[in-house]
Order: C-alpha cells, then structure tokens, then sequence
C-alpha cells in the first residue's frame, strides 16, 4: 500500500505549453530522446546532426578534337570607298579674276545662221566696184604724180596703155590683198556692211587664188550666181567669204 501511495504522491510534470493551444515542438523535435518522453525523462539532451547529402561532383566529359570547336572572330567591316564630292562648288583659280567669281555665267547666245539672199550678191558688186575706183583713182594719180615729177607727158600708144593697164591689175590686187589680210575689210566692204570672218592665212589664200575667178572670161565669178551661198571660185577654195554685220 505504501508503494502505492509513492507511486500516487510522486509529482508529475506537465508540460509548459498545455492549455495554451500550440506546441512548441508540433512540428518535431530537433534532437531525438533516448528514454521517457518529456524533457525531464529525456535528461541530458543528445543532438543527432541531420545526414549531410552526398555531393554530387560532375566529372567533365572527355574532350575530343570534335567536341571542341574553333572560336570564330568577326572580322571587322571594311570602311565604304569615299564617295566624290559633288561639283557644287569647284575652288577658282587664282588667275580667275573677281568679276568672274561673282558674277553668274551667261548663256551664250546662239549662233545665227547667215542668210545670203539676192541683196547679198549686190552688195559684193557695189563693193567690189567701189573698191576698183578707189584704187584706180590712187592708181591715176600716182601716174600723173610720176609724169609730173619727171617733166614729161602722160605716156600714150596702145602698147604703153596695155601695160598701164596690167599695172594697174597688179596693184588692185596688192592693196586689196594688203587690206584684206590687215583689217580682214576693205573700204567698199566696209561702206555696204560686209567683212571677212576667218584666220588670216586663209584671207591670204583667198587673195592670192581671186585671179583664179577671172579666168574664162570671169566664169568664177558669175559661179556665185548658182551656188546656194553666192560664192565665188576665191571663196570655195579659202572656205572664207563676206559676210554681213
């Protein structure tokens, strides 16, 4: 009776946390016991570290020259060729004068096609004419200047007047030459509005091929009556002729 009443008057623990609606401990404990259960009966506590997980150590592959592959490199990209710079504006040169600069070009004024009608031939008659008693009358007075100078009479005879007269030829054609090549015009010309357009060496060869016209009893220059441009055998032969202004 007296174990029995030991065993009934032993005290008995109770845990703290009954009555307050949670455990502390609900979830597991974080050692395990070894005998009784309750903290008392437990006694000295003994942790049990959880297992450590094996680690898991992935060993690389083998490597064959297949596997492994040669690192491309990107090459850069070429520079695009220059591009020509747009000839907007282009750098004078230094002999370019200061009005050139400024002032914008102007277009040049088409060229005017010549226009040789009836009028045209007229006035290289009157002209031509003109020209021949210009130098006839300088011609005559010099002859008389001479005769004069000398004493004596006006030379008379068929023979003397033949010879005057191819005199007279030969200067015409002098002076026309000369005043063509120099002034590229000659008086008559000048008067009726004509001139000679061309490099002087072909004036000199338009002079010097004009008695070329006379022969045949003036067959070269009566041609400029059936050529489209009214030009004489002179003028085709030096591809230079009068032209109005």
């Amino acid at each position: 009776m007296e174990t029995e009443k030991n065993t009934d008057s032993e005290l008995q623990f109770k845990p703290l946390s009954e009555g307050l609606g949670f455990h502390p401990f609900s979830e597991g404990l974080p050692y395990t016991s070894t005998t009784g259960s309750g903290a008392v009966a437990a006694g000295a506590p003994r942790f049990v570290h959880p297992e450590r997980a094996p680690k898991t150590v992935i060993m690389p592959s083998r490597l064959t020259p297949t596997s492994i592959q040669t690192p491309t490199i990107a090459r850069p990209a070429m520079p695009a060729a220059p591009q020509a710079m747009p000839p907007a504006f282009k750098k004078p040169s230094q002999t370019q004068t200061l009005t050139q600069i400024t002032q914008p070009e102007t277009a040049k004024p088409a060229e005017v096609e010549a226009v040789y009608g009836s009028s045209y031939v007229a006035k290289r008659v009157v002209a031509y004419l003109f020209d021949t008693l210009f130098h006839l009358l300088l011609f005559v007075g010099g002859i008389m200047a001479a005769t004069a100078a000398f004493g004596g009479t006006l030379v008379q005879g068929s023979d003397w007047m033949i010879l005057i007269s191819l005199c007279f030829v030969f200067v015409h054609s002098f002076l026309m030459t000369i005043e063509e090549w120099t002034f590229k015009n000659t008086l008559g010309k000048q008067l009726l509005g004509l001139r000679l357009e061309g490099p002087r060496s072909a004036i000199l060869i338009r002079a010097i091929a004009f008695p070329m016209s006379l022969v045949f009893l003036g067959f070269g220059v009566f041609w400029a009556l059936f050529d489209a441009k009214h030009r004489c055998w002179h003028d085709l032969a030096s591809n230079v002729q009068p032209t109005e202004f």
